[in-house]
């Protein structure tokens, strides 16, 4: 038994990390797993434009970090649900120290069924810091925790947060407002021309490199006899990197991805797994003379014909 179980995970239970300084190293490595051809993060010269010495790291690493300590409160997951109000508040460049918080806000017992290990949702807040105490990284996330007996504890707390509203999200996106300023604007439509399929499906490869790397601890990650069928789970969060890197590959201008709303699991993804993600739609969400917000809604699935299942 390692833990922490379910029933250790009361609300208010707070977990920190150690500093993990990130460098040009991992910018690298991330650009290789993951594929994601965003320019804003691989072309210094943009940054420049902003006044920016180098090319901020992809917001998808972060997100990665925030998600691997956070882990530490995690370590018995079955499965992680979901990410809710994932907000990436400022550009951040290699050489940064992270240094990440999470908070137990609730939990619920799942349903209990004889044919299965006894298991909980809990819901967590996690805020990732940098060197100068500033917020990088701002999410919930809802991971579904294996209980260590099968005694009820009664909890029954929500573990599906409200989602922020969109007013306050671009306030919190301030300091985006330099880089969005010097980004290369698309064809009037051009928004509309991305819905649709991207035609590059990828592979998962190096998911258990990416679980050591960003230091996530879920043995479901690293040991089949924790996973499913048999077989290590892929890592939520490497799934969302694959889609959006496809995105990159859709919008075909400047762009940030600053936050997930949301972002739901509703099946299992392995290694080697085949992922074709699409654009299914986008909506408007903020305009102002710093930035324009849009919302777009992408669907990630795995296999082919009966066997495809949506990952994400």
């Amino acid at each position: 038994m390692t833990g922490p179980f379910f029933e250790d995970l009361e609300p208010g239970r707070i977990f920190r990390s150690s500093g993990m300084t990130l460098t040009d190293g991992h910018a690298a490595w991330f650009l290789s797993l993951a594929g994601d051809r965003n320019p804003v993060h691989i072309d210094d010269t943009i940054a420049r434009r902003a006044g920016l010495a180098r090319a901020p790291l992809n917001t998808a690493l972060l997100a990665h970090v925030a998600i691997g300590h956070s882990t530490v409160a995690t370590q018995e997951v079955v499965a992680n649900l979901f990410y809710t109000n994932v907000l990436f508040p400022r550009p951040v460049l290699p050489g940064a120290t992270l240094r990440t918080t999470t908070r137990v806000l609730g939990r619920a017992e799942a349903t209990a069924r004889l044919d299965r290990p006894p298991r909980g949702k809990v819901l967590l807040d996690i805020e990732t810091i940098d060197d100068d105490g500033r917020v990088v990284v701002s999410m919930n996330r809802t991971a579904l925790v294996r209980k260590a007996s099968r005694d009820d504890t009664g909890a029954a707390a929500p573990v599906d947060p409200s989602v922020t509203d969109p007013a306050n999200m671009a306030v919190a996106l301030a300091e985006w407002g330099p880089l969005a300023a010097v980004l290369g604007q698309g064809p009037p439509g051009w928004l509309a021309a991305v819905v649709g399929a991207d035609e590059l499906p990828d592979p998962v490869v190096g998911a258990l490199e990416l679980v050591r790397a960003t230091g996530n601890l879920a043995k479901a990650h690293r040991d089949s006899q924790f996973g499913q069928d048999g077989r290590r789970l892929v890592y939520g969060g490497h799934t969302l990197s694959i889609a959006q890197a496809a995105l990159s590959r859709r919008i075909t201008s400047e762009h940030v991805v600053v936050g997930w709303e949301g972002c739901n699991h509703p099946a299992p993804v392995f290694e080697e797994d085949l992922l074709t993600t699409s654009v299914t739609g986008f909506t408007a969400i903020h305009d102002s003379d710093r930035f324009s917000l849009r919302r777009v809604e992408v669907e990630t699935h795995t296999g082919e014909g009966d066997a495809r299942r949506e990952a994400q």
